[in-house]
């Protein structure tokens, strides 16, 4: 051997390691010297064997991957709209900042939940009418419980002024607006009728904008709401136009110096301009076409209106 050198070169550059010897510097069982003893198995060092665990949140007793909430469960019913709220938490669902998460979860599912009540009963009024309509069908076809129904809504007719009333109310207000500003114009200027004549066309192109813009409405309002009660809304609208039509006619006879139309007249040029919006959106659908009929309505009309005002 060459003097300097151990003739048991790898013998000294090794270690004795469970028995056998391996070069130095390295150890026979890596795997296991950069592993750690989890639950009876060994994984690799410096990884958690349960990392989906720890990279995961408690959801409502189950582990949930994190960052995601978990997918809300179909067919609730109105007993359960709270109670099923999966909540998302660091842990077990406890605390305030829980019980928010909980009721804003609750609030969307809610939400949810009467928008296809209401989509699904839409549908069965325009198809059986109030009085053929079930409740169950509703239910059956929004996919949710007549529980459910009950939670939002009363009984058939309530879940049916759901549908109607919002826009019957705009309507009411449109109507109103338009009679007080009608009045206060011929207050403040009493001989500018050419203007108020402009006012009423664009009052009645007002009016055929929001009839065909929620025309299934007010098609169940007008010819599938027998048996509610809103079957007879129509009078209730020429009582608004009648009303309107007295206060206004006053007016108008005491600035020109003659006698006012009688009670009568007044109720039949109300029915009649009330008569006129409702049988256009019955036989016309097309809201443009609408719209040239009911000017050429309005110029009957308000002819008729001024011929009674004139002196004899």
């Amino acid at each position: 051997m060459k003097s300097g050198k151990s003739p048991n070169r790898k013998q000294q550059r090794s270690k004795q390691v469970g028995g056998k010897v391996v070069k130095s510097g390295k150890s026979p069982n890596r795997k296991l010297l950069r592993s750690k003893q989890v639950g009876g198995k060994v994984v690799k060092s410096g990884k958690s064997p349960n990392r989906k665990l720890l990279g995961s949140k408690w959801v409502g007793g189950k582990v949930g991957k994190s960052g995601k909430s978990p997918k809300l469960k179909k067919g609730l019913t109105a007993g359960t709209l709270y109670a099923n709220i999966t909540v998302l938490c660091e842990k077990p669902p406890t605390g305030e900042a829980c019980i928010r998460m909980e009721r804003k979860g609750a609030r969307k599912v809610e939400k949810e939940t009467r928008e296809l009540l209401l989509a699904s009963a839409k549908q069965e009024f325009l198809e059986k009418g109030y009085q053929g309509a079930s409740l169950r069908s509703i239910c059956k076809n929004a996919g949710v419980t007549t529980g459910a129904l009950y939670f939002f809504f009363q009984d058939k007719e309530d879940l049916f002024a759901a549908i109607v009333e919002p826009v019957l109310e705009k309507l009411k207000h449109m109507l109103q607006q338009h009679m007080r500003q009608e009045l206060m114009e011929l207050q403040q200027l009493p001989d500018a009728r050419e203007d108020n004549m402009q006012d009423d066309m664009f009052a009645s192109a007002q009016i055929i904008h929001l009839l065909y813009a929620n025309y299934d409405m007010f098609t169940l309002i007008l010819t599938k709401s027998q048996g509610s009660r809103f079957e007879n809304c129509i009078d209730e609208f020429v009582a608004i136009m009648e009303n309107g039509y007295q206060v206004f006619a006053a007016e108008q006879a005491k600035v020109l110096g003659v006698e006012s139309p009688d009670e009568y007249t007044l109720h039949w040029v109300a029915h009649v301009q009330i008569n006129a919006f409702s049988h256009l959106l019955l036989h016309e659908k097309d809201e443009q076409k609408a719209l040239k009929h009911m000017e050429q309505v309005m110029n009957y009309l308000l002819g008729g209106w001024n011929a009674m005002f004139q002196k004899q």
